[in-house]
């Protein structure tokens, strides 16, 4: 198996295509998936490569960093270690991976001394080297990850997916794959309400209209219960003497979460620039009620909650927890998961 898996989105092939032939040059032993001969299984060979591959080059374009398969295969270099991005085109970096150190090759032109190549190579080596060394020790922080592993990884990034194109492809990449089903049953179900979207809702049947009372005001009791100390019931006065008159709908609705945590957070809106690449390649968030958002492509995550001392809480896209801490309104640190941390500076624009 060769030591470095290339990790890119089709329609940056060619720039892919340089940047491989590049590290081949430099004497890496280099795999990229237009190495797949006639007759091999698609999925089984790219899986297997990239199973073995002591390091997983990600070239982040504005296309990549869009692409739930780009970025599985980004996160699976990283969980295990193997992780060496790089920037192929000026892009907002997904925000699972903005602590990860990316080299800008967005100006790279091929140049085999141009300094921000030379430091990309570097870091591969580095990240080789450190690998081999570990696997050579049975060392479980050099483990490769098994197929199962793969697929399941590539399953939890498109299951929420709203896009039909997410499941076709894991279809034809695991074709007797274990959610197979379930990608079959998401598909149908997408492609079923598309096409249905332009019908006018069936009406509802008389006698539904005038559906037994009781069982609506239990189903309300039932809401205000599941809600416990945490939700409210929302009864207008009219409702209110619907109910009394055995004809009422209750609406369950969940309370906001305390008001502090949402005005914490909401300083974290704008742009803002990681230190060594400045606003040019910002990291983008918008404060959406509960939620953090980061751009185009990304989902959403949820805060979590805020520490004694302003530190907000927030779920990682991809497990565990970031802690964003605010200084002076224009002074942000992120820390990931694994303990990482990064420093960014409010952009004025």
């Amino acid at each position: 198996m060769a030591d470095i898996f290339v990790s890119y989105k089709s329609e940056d092939r060619e720039r892919a295509r340089h940047v491989a032939g590049a590290l081949q040059a430099e004497g890496f032993d280099v795999w990229w998936d237009p190495a797949l001969q006639a007759g091999e299984d698609y999925q089984e060979v790219i899986d297997t490569n990239l199973r073995q591959a002591l390091v997983v080059v990600v070239l982040w374009s504005p296309l990549s960093v869009k692409s739930r398969w780009v970025r599985s295969e980004a996160t699976i270099g990283d969980r295990y270690g193997a992780l060496a991005p790089c920037m192929i085109e000026p892009c907002d970096l997904p925000t699972a991976f903005v602590l990860v150190q990316t080299v800008d090759l967005s100006h790279w032109r091929g140049e085999p001394n141009d300094p921000k190549w030379r430091e990309f190579v570097t870091e591969v080596a580095n990240k080789r080297d450190k690998r081999r060394a570990l696997r050579a020790t049975n060392s479980p922080a050099a483990a490769a990850p098994d197929a199962n592993a793969i697929e399941s990884l590539f399953w939890q990034t498109i299951k929420d997916s709203t896009e039909p194109a997410d499941f076709r492809s894991y279809m034809k990449r695991y074709p007797q794959g274990h959610f197979h089903d379930l990608a079959q049953n998401r598909l149908q179900t997408l492609t079923g309400s598309r096409s249905s979207r332009a019908r006018a809702p069936d009406p509802e049947p008389e006698e539904k209209k005038k559906g037994g009372a009781g069982v609506k005001i239990l189903a309300g009791l039932v809401a205000l219960v599941a809600l416990g100390g945490g939700g409210s019931l929302l009864l207008g006065a009219q409702n209110q003497q619907s109910v009394m008159d055995g004809n009422a709908a209750f609406t369950a609705e969940p309370a906001p979460p305390p008001a502090p945590v949402f005005s914490i957070a909401k300083g974290l809106a704008g742009k803002w620039g990681p230190a060594g690449l400045g606003c040019e390649f910002p990291l983008t968030i918008a404060v959406n009620g509960d939620q953090l958002n980061f751009g185009d492509g990304e989902e959403p995550v949820a805060v979590e909650g805020v520490e004694p001392d302003g530190t907000i809480r927030a779920a990682a896209a991809n497990g565990g927890t970031y802690f964003y801490a605010l200084s002076g309104g224009n002074k942000l640190t992120v820390r990931s998961p694994s303990g990482d941390s990064a420093s960014f500076t409010k952009c004025v624009s």
